[in-house]
């Protein structure tokens, strides 16, 4: 038994380590935007296409990934995701044209997607019935784990000895997370000859069964309830696009470019004690009413970077509540997508949302970079994303409302 129980612990750390590399990376790559559009000659919203395209890539190529996992070897297919990923940063650091960056943009998203969010979702619902949310709290709590530890470093790194040598440290830093995942992850508990954790011994088996029937079976997804989330998630992403900017908000604001990462650090520390406490208030109160603490939050620190002129202290306090972003895409999404949808539409319609998510995510950077680079200012683009969180936050009501109305 001690060994069954230290084996469910090894799979939460390796689908950690993974969720960190893959869309936890993006996070990092925030203080590399301004250094690469230096030396390019070109603005940061170009710059932050990177971003766009991989994230894009990732979020499309999730699906793919389910889909791909089925009809091979796990271990195969999260070691050729490793592998690209990998490959992808090494070749960025030996870029001479801003064309390479877009192309290497896409293969970088498309090895992240093999190891990403959707197929780590899926994993975890495999292996644990119980303190499902906890454990998503605990993995989506990763990606942001990473940029706190590690953006002060790779901003280091970068000054000292430039984004090329920064990308060859994202290359090693993406082979030793993925790594262990490689070797010791399972798509599900039956290929370790364990049960999942939660199930008895008699109904192990069944609950497999009828968890593989409900991904397969085919069910009406485009629903009343299922667009107005939908379009509230795409509203809601364009807030967890915000850290990535809080860099180059905080050198226009009078700070060093060291404070500006020092920002984005406290802004992922918001991100993983949101994603924490996000799971463990749905599981007591609801996702529902988790999401809206968490939103009114976010908003709070929009509402400060765009009317105040923050001071040093100030300024960490809108970064952390600017993280807490995260948090509803992240983790409020997947919880209230089990609350909104029947069980047997639950995969497929989180797969869309994640393609959704990943697409709003991705065009948020590089339009909130744009808008930036018209008006000087990020006065205009946070107003922007504060006015969709509120109206994101009035359409989960109009979701909720409708799915009860339907019951």
């Amino acid at each position: 038994m001690g060994k069954r129980n230290y084996y469910y612990i090894v799979i939460v750390v390796c689908a950690c380590a993974m969720a960190a590399a893959s869309n936890g990376i993006f996070n990092l790559l925030a203080v590399l935007y301004a250094p690469i559009a230096g030396a390019f000659g070109v603005g940061i919203g170009s710059t932050n296409m990177y971003y766009t395209i991989a994230l894009l890539t990732c979020g499309f190529g999730g699906p793919v990934a389910v889909k791909l996992m089925r009809k091979i070897s796990f271990r195969v297919l999260l070691g050729a995701g490793t592998a690209l990923s990998v490959l992808s940063f090494v070749l960025l650091s030996r870029i001479t044209a801003l064309w390479q960056l877009y192309i290497l943009a896409f293969t970088q998203g498309l090895g992240s997607a093999a190891f990403g969010a959707v197929v780590l979702v899926i994993v975890i619902n495999s292996w644990f019935r119980k303190r499902v949310g906890l454990v998503m709290g605990i993995m989506t709590s990763s990606m942001g784990l990473l940029g706190t530890v590690f953006s002060p470093v790779l901003n280091s790194v970068t000054v000292n000895r430039g984004w090329r040598a920064a990308f060859m440290t994202l290359a090693i830093l993406t082979l030793c997370l993925c790594l262990p995942g490689v070797i010791f992850l399972r798509r599900t508990p039956a290929e370790a000859g364990m049960t999942a954790f939660g199930d008895s011994g008699v109904n192990s088996a069944a609950s497999e069964v009828r968890a593989d029937r409900a991904e397969g079976q085919k069910a009406k997804i485009f629903t009343a309830p299922f667009i107005l989330f939908m379009i509230a998630c795409l509203m809601f992403v364009y807030a967890s696009s915000v850290p990535g900017h809080l860099s180059k908000y905080a050198v226009d604001h009078g700070f060093t470019s060291a404070e500006g990462a020092a920002f984005v650090s406290v802004a992922m520390v918001g991100n993983v004690l949101s994603k924490l406490s996000i799971g463990i208030i749905s599981d007591k109160f609801g996702a529902k009413r988790a999401m809206t603490l968490f939103l009114c939050i976010t908003m709070l620190g929009l509402a400060g970077l765009v009317f105040l002129t923050p001071g040093r202290t100030v300024m960490s306090v809108l970064a952390f509540m600017c993280g807490c972003a995260f948090s509803i895409t992240a983790t409020g999404m997947p919880l209230a997508s089990k609350d909104l949808f029947r069980p047997e539409a639950y995969m497929d319609s989180y797969s869309i949302l994640s393609v959704v998510g990943m697409v709003g995510s991705a065009a948020s950077m590089t339009v909130i970079g744009f808008i930036y680079d018209s008006f000087g200012s990020y006065t205009v683009p946070l107003g922007i994303v504060l006015l969709f969180d509120l109206g994101g936050l009035l359409l989960l009501y109009a979701a909720y409302a409708r799915r009860a109305k339907e019951n």
